[in-house]
């Protein structure tokens, strides 16, 4: 088996230091030899030389997000993994505790228009799936103004994203029924149809640039921002940048959404957050009574949660306080605090909370991820392969699972370290690689 070239040190520090300073991707997750892998299977011939890249990098470090190089980077190292209407149930909430009540509101305020902000929408599948939902839900759907817009980093995903064409696996949790009424099937392919494109648009976008961007020259404000798994890659100071972007998009009664696992409260305040089940609301403080939008929120983002003796903003540092015991802290909170130890580089605690958190909710998912990024941060290989096993038992549709499975699989039959029994297929036991010379670029 022939080795895998790897990238140079010296030049991994330069790509990593220009996606953290730029894009705030989160310095942990670009270890050299994840990100020798991604430039190597992303850049493939283009890599070249040494020289090559250097002259690469050198060039893309002064081009604004369209430039050719700087995209050619972006789609390398950016990890994309979605598909349409993913986690069902989420979805099914959404429609319930957002979509529903906002159709009524505007009806009721004699308004036809809902403006909503894919952020981070990859190659397009969320935002199919929000006009999806609205498409069902308004009969007198010509009769209404729905514009939703996606933007994405990476140009390639957002060409991907106005084709709007994707393959069966992509559409693994829509229904037969809806597949026939909203896409046209074409070989093994399914392409959008005309109703769900008309809804849709799709654009370059980066979260951490308020200035520019497709957003400033559309509407004003948005009624709903999805922002979905983009937080977790990102810098602490760079999630509260993005927040804070976000929040100052929203309209007067608009909603912000995230994933269960970034929603922490300090990061949210002073958005109102509201919960229903997975699915979690931030919404402006109200003003006033508005006929024309969302009921309020019931609770701050920064208030405790039911059952939690104290709030992470009333902490000390993580490097003045002994790491709490569980049983205080709500799950928002607990994720909240988890952050702060890992960006103060306390790794072997925030290791023990989340294994105690764990212990509480075996079926949490976020946590089961969340402990396979620690282990793998520590150099656990062996650790974060069972924890990743382990999440695709809770979800075996856990597309991120199976992404990041197939990462490490493949770190590991490069030798850097493997699970002793349990390995990765196509490998007997004891056949490292070590000893093993690899061409360096």
């Amino acid at each position: 088996m022939t080795p895998e070239r790897s990238v140079d040190p010296e030049l991994l520090a330069e790509v990593r230091d220009l996606f953290v300073s730029r894009f705030g991707l989160l310095r942990a997750s670009l270890g050299d030899d994840e990100l020798s892998h991604r430039l190597v299977a992303g850049l493939g011939p283009r890599l070249g030389s040494r020289a090559r890249l250097k002259e690469l990098l050198a060039r893309a470090a002064g081009q604004p997000l369209d430039g050719p190089e700087l995209q050619l980077l972006i789609r390398a190292i950016t990890i994309r993994e979605s598909s349409l209407l993913r986690h069902l149930s989420w979805f099914e909430l959404l429609a319930r505790h957002v979509v529903d009540p906002l159709i009524a509101a505007r009806r009721a305020a004699g308004r036809r228009d809902v403006a909503i902000w894919s952020a981070g929408c990859s190659s397009g599948e969320e935002a199919y799936g929000l006009a999806l939902l609205f498409a069902e839900r308004l009969p007198d759907l010509a009769d209404w103004d729905i514009r939703i817009i996606g933007t994405d980093l990476c140009a390639s995903a957002v060409e991907e994203a106005r084709r709007g064409r994707y393959r069966g696996w992509s559409l693994r949790e829509v229904s037969p029924e809806r597949r026939a009424l909203h896409f046209r099937q074409q070989d093994d392919q399914f392409e959008a149809g005309a109703v769900l494109r008309a809804l849709v648009t799709f654009d370059l976008g980066d979260l951490l640039d308020p200035e520019s961007g497709p957003w400033t020259t559309l509407k004003p404000a948005f009624d709903i921002i999805v922002c979905r798994n983009v937080l977790m890659h990102l810098e602490p100071s760079a999630r509260r940048r993005v927040t804070e972007h976000l929040a100052g998009r929203l309209a007067a009664q608009g909603v912000l959404v995230s994933a269960p696992s970034e929603a922490s409260p300090e990061l949210f305040h002073p958005l109102l957050r509201s919960d229903h089940e997975e699915l979690l609301l931030f919404r402006r403080p109200p003003r006033a009574k508005s006929s024309a939008g969302l009921a309020p929120a019931t609770r701050p983002a920064g208030a405790p949660m039911p059952r939690a003796a104290e709030h992470p903003a009333a902490m000390p540092p993580p490097s003045q306080t002994a790491t709490p015991s569980l049983a205080p802290l709500a799950r928002d909170e607990l994720v909240a605090h988890l952050d702060a130890l890992i960006a103060a580089g306390r790794l072997a605690e925030a290791r023990r909370l989340c294994a105690l958190a764990m212990e509480r909710a075996p079926l949490d998912s976020g946590l089961v991820h969340l402990m396979a990024t620690l282990q793998e941060m520590e150099g656990d290989h062996h650790g974060a392969f069972q924890s990743l096993k382990r999440a695709l038992y809770i979800d075996g549709a856990d597309g991120s699972a199976q992404l990041r499975l197939a990462g490490l699989q493949h770190r590991l039959r490069s030798g850097q370290g493997r699970p002793a029994g349990n390995g990765p297929p196509n490998q007997p036991r004891g056949s490292g690689r070590r000893g093993e010379t690899r061409d360096r670029v």
